[in-house]
């Protein structure tokens, strides 16, 4: 029976040993509000993508010194928020007319997190955002386009078809055999798409022969099974990406591509007075045919489409490129081995801001007026100014 007693009680031990805070517990614990009149409370947020124990060795203090309370076992979970309320986490309350304050500390005085204010009449008093997370009813939305599957470069792209913008932080991604969860605060744009990239969203690495899900709160927003070795192409794909809010009537056009093994790119320039957005627009070469997303061009200026950054396929000595909107073409050229010199083949110059040229003679003609209206309003000012004086007078 000892023996029993002393195993039980070496188990809860051992237990709150394990959930009692940590000082590591301050990089991801955070305050996110304090309600100060009425029913006081506290949101405690965690920023980490792991659910996180409290046991009773978190006190909960305020500025009154002799305020200290032991915090029962509290589990808060990975990128999300509780409440302590006031009768029923603690006794407390705060004086707001006076100011006051709020400390969470561990049994060994390590503080976790801290906030005092000073007299107001703010009901709540707001210290940080909660964690922005995914929302199950985004699930008719959300939908897998493309798995890229190469070595140590495995990455998704991930698409939202709505008009408004949809969180995928706190989604737990996962293929045939390994799930994590998405901390990064990745938000996808309307109509629009993002790069899911391993080694920065998920740690597993994609198969020749696996699958893809995402999953939010026990809803799936998506999930494709996919037999690369079988198909062979580079990518698989899912869906076409959503058309973006590029202008099919925008003046861009090619000026450089290099076909550079490996580091193919292409110069897009913009001749125009407006920035123009490639948002949603299409660019192919002689077999492939990819959308780009979040990308523009500023006003008389140039970017440069790079290979595995913008499009994945590659190009050849003979080969295409075309950039396109809505299926209007902007430009295409093609060209030859021998149209190629160091891999590089010229198109079109950059394009140049309109210099300030000399005022036509419209222009002078108003200049010339504004002056001489100039002109006669200092005179007639200093004309009253002189009746002025000899009425004085």
């Amino acid at each position: 029976m000892k023996v029993f007693l002393l195993t039980f009680f070496a188990v809860i031990c051992l237990h709150l040993q394990m959930n009692a805070c940590t000082a590591s517990d301050a990089d991801d614990i955070y305050i996110s509000s304090m309600t100060v009149q009425g029913t006081d409370n506290v949101v405690l947020c965690n920023s980490s993508t792991t659910d996180i124990t409290l046991s009773g060795g978190i006190m909960v203090v305020d500025s009154d010194p002799s305020n200290v309370e032991t915090l029962a076992d509290i589990t808060i979970p990975a990128l999300g928020c509780v409440t302590l309320i006031q009768d029923i986490d603690f006794d407390f309350g705060f004086s707001a007319g006076n100011g006051d304050g709020f400390t969470l500390s561990c049994a060994d005085g390590t503080v976790i997190a801290t906030k005092s204010f000073g007299p107001t009449n703010d009901v709540v008093i707001f210290c940080a955002d909660p964690p922005q997370v995914c929302n199950p009813a985004d699930a008719a939305s959300v939908y897998i386009s493309k798995v890229f599957h190469s070595t140590g470069d495995d990455r998704v792209l991930v698409c939202n078809s709505s008009s408004l913008p949809v969180v995928l932080a706190g989604t737990t991604l996962a293929d045939g055999g390994n799930s994590s969860m998405l901390g990064n605060a990745v938000i996808i744009a309307p109509m629009s798409c993002v790069t899911l990239t391993r080694g920065i969203d998920f740690a597993f690495g994609l198969g020749d022969d696996d699958s893809f899900t995402i999953d939010c709160g026990g809803t799936i927003f998506d999930s494709v099974t996919y037999d690369q070795s079988a198909s062979g192409e580079d990518c698989f794909v899912a869906a076409d990406a959503p058309a973006g809010p590029c202008d099919p009537t925008a003046s861009v056009y090619i000026s450089t591509v290099f076909a550079d093994e490996g580091t193919d790119r292409v110069v897009v320039c913009n001749e125009t007075g407006q920035t123009v957005s490639l948002d949603g627009a299409q660019v192919s070469d002689a077999s492939n045919t990819e959308t780009i997303f979040g990308l523009s061009i500023p006003p008389f200026s140039c970017i440069t489409l790079t290979r595995n950054v913008d499009f994945t396929f590659g190009l050849g000595t003979t080969d295409e490129f075309s950039i396109s909107c809505g299926g209007t073409v902007y430009d295409m050229e093609s060209w030859d081995d021998g149209q190629l010199v160091d891999g590089e083949f010229f198109v079109a110059a950059a394009p140049v801001a309109p210099a300030t040229g000399i005022p036509t003679m419209g222009e002078w003609g108003l200049m010339c007026l504004t002056f001489l209206l100039m002109i006669v309003g200092v005179v007639r000012l200093k004309e009253t100014e002189q009746q002025l004086a000899y009425q004085k007078i």
